[in-house]
């Protein structure tokens, strides 16, 4: 598997070579698996055994899908908890539905944990701005997540509120992303934001089942059914 240096490099290259993606475009296979992919404010949860095992969130935005290592991932949170998120590159949109492995070293890889779609809460926002109707395919939530993003960058702003919709395993599950206000620098010297997730208030604990992290419904992937990613 690649090291998150070099999945920087590949990012910002793929990016490059595509300039500004206002529609992505997916594997066929894929969108008739996930219809949720015709949409734009698109969101993927990866697992990923890496050096240390974690959850990937990515949420997609006109210029790539922004993306957090979270160690602990969302499932499991109480009330009151916070839980470490760690600004890693942004990566093209092809990479929503990806899972692979590294062939060198076993038990290393990436498996899809769930897809669906993001609404962003925001009491600011304009009474006049469209409904669910008139946002058919997520254009405008994804325009409120890139606002909320640039007001956090400019300090007018230190969290989002979000709700994930239409997964196989989280649906109308609502958190809080906050800016911790500590960057870090990654091995080739750029700057990386950390961030913290918790429940908002009047949130009850977001629970495993009675299998756990690595039952039935949540140790699968949604795409190809491992358990862990490993080459035949």
């Amino acid at each position: 598997m690649f090291t998150l240096h070099q999945l920087d490099s590949m990012a910002r290259s793929s990016l490059d070579q595509r300039g500004v993606t206002n529609c992505p475009t997916h594997n066929l296979e894929d969108v008739k698996n996930f219809p949720v992919l015709r949409q734009r404010n698109v969101w993927c949860i990866q697992r990923h055994w890496a050096t240390a095992p974690h959850y990937d969130l990515r949420l997609s935005l006109r210029d790539g899908l922004h993306s957090w290592a979270i160690p602990k991932g969302l499932v499991g949170l109480s009330p009151g908890e916070v839980r470490l998120a760690i600004q890693t590159a942004i990566h093209p949109p092809s990479y929503l539905t990806f899972e692979g492995g590294d062939q060198t070293r076993a038990g290393r890889g990436t498996l899809l944990w769930d897809v669906g779609f993001y609404t962003i809460a925001d009491s600011r926002v304009d009474p006049d701005s469209p409904s669910d109707e008139a946002d058919p395919d997520g254009a405008f939530e994804m325009e409120k997540l890139d606002l909320a993003l640039k007001k956090i960058s400019s300090g007018k702003k230190r969290s989002i509120l979000i709700s994930l919709q239409g997964g196989r395993k989280l649906n109308g599950i609502s958190f809080m992303l906050t800016y911790s206000g500590h960057d870090h620098y990654n091995s080739t010297g750029e700057r990386r934001r950390d961030w913290l997730v918790r429940l908002p208030a009047g949130v009850d604990d977001l629970d495993w089942d009675a299998e756990g992290e690595e039952g039935l419904r949540y140790g699968r992937s949604v795409k190809s059914k491992r358990r862990k990613w490993h080459y035949n």
